[in-house]
């Protein structure tokens, strides 16, 4: 096939340089014709200006990729870099991906052969973490197997409840349509589910793209993961929430919000009770046995790592209502 389709690749980063070399070396490993990538950095005000180490490149991207620095006055967070991304972007296919995820070198060429001639449809691509490094760390085994990619999961339409802007495509139709991320997300989560839920009620089509693949080169903890939790369920849940109601079906714990929102005695009664419980104690215990653990060659079980992450959300949704 002849691969002669346009693409922007846009990258929010709030980290370190090093990060940015090994995603800048990712690309430079990318089997497509010359200057048909568009490559564009958003550092969200990183602690050490990005703007250095991507410099660096521009000796090797030279007739090579078409790349572009912006570095934002402030922290602006995903939704506002995001958007930036999009008004510097050139072509009509936007990729979104993360500047952990390092892209092989076929994963252009899978992406654009899909999307060849499609003008309102999104996609997934296939994250996964080396197989390599499973063996040494628990949680890296749980995270990698909530993957799309780790359910086995066939190309083909997928519910955007998987939606997530750590490797997505958009054609500008949609954009143009139905608009960016939604900006007053500023806290983590939640920007990308919107604009997920907004695809969606536009009937438009969001694939899965299992041959389109990236290396999740991060290291996640169950720790962070567990404070992420709290800030999304006491924070930008209820964001999302008062946008689209609907989205309290689909949600990771839809019971638990359906029960807050029940105003009858009963479920009050429950949920008064349940946030006398002591949550961050109890939290903050699994996390110490989980991290004394994660190392060692006993398996911890996933619903281990499911109860911190309900604990944590439970503990967000109390500290929601605290506010009201």
């Amino acid at each position: 096939m002849q691969y002669n389709d346009n693409i922007s690749i846009v990258v929010p980063a709030y980290c370190e340089p090093s990060k940015v070399k090994r995603f800048m070396d990712a690309i430079l490993n990318i089997d497509y014709p010359d200057n048909l990538i568009e490559l564009i950095l958003i550092d969200d005000c990183s602690p050490v200006s990005l703007e250095e180490i991507a410099a660096s490149y521009g000796e090797a991207f030279k007739d090579k990729i078409n790349f572009s620095f912006h570095r934002n006055q402030v922290n602006s967070g995903r939704a506002i870099s995001r958007n930036v991304g999009i008004s510097l972007a050139t072509n009509s296919l936007i990729m979104f991906i993360d500047i952990d995820n390092l892209l092989e070198p076929d994963a252009i060429k899978k992406i654009v052969s899909f999307f060849h001639g499609k003008h309102f449809t999104a996609a997934r691509i296939n994250i996964r973490i080396d197989p390599a490094r499973l063996s040494t760390s628990n949680y890296l085994r749980y995270f990698d197997s909530r993957y799309l990619g780790a359910r086995n999961i066939p190309e083909g339409i997928i519910s955007t409840r998987f939606f997530a802007s750590d490797g997505i495509i958009l054609t500008r139709d949609i954009i143009n349509t139905i608009g960016g991320f939604d900006e007053t997300f500023y806290h983590y989560g939640c920007e990308d589910e919107e604009l997920g839920i907004r695809v969606s009620k536009a009937k438009y089509d969001f694939y899965f793209l299992p041959d389109a693949k990236a290396e999740d080169s991060d290291t996640p903890t169950l720790r962070r993961a567990s404070e992420r939790m709290v800030v999304y369920a006491s924070k930008s849940f209820p964001v999302l929430k008062e946008k689209h109601p609907e989205c309290v079906k689909d949600s990771l714990f839809s019971s638990y919000e359906v029960m807050l929102d029940d105003t009858r005695h009963p479920s009050k009664l429950l949920i008064k009770v349940v946030h006398l419980l002591p949550l961050t104690t109890t939290r903050k215990s699994l996390l110490w046995l989980c991290d004394k653990l994660d190392t060692k060659a006993i398996k911890i079980p996933d619903f281990i790592y499911k109860i911190v992450l309900a604990l944590s959300y439970i503990e967000g949704g109390r500290l929601r209502q605290l506010r009201m």
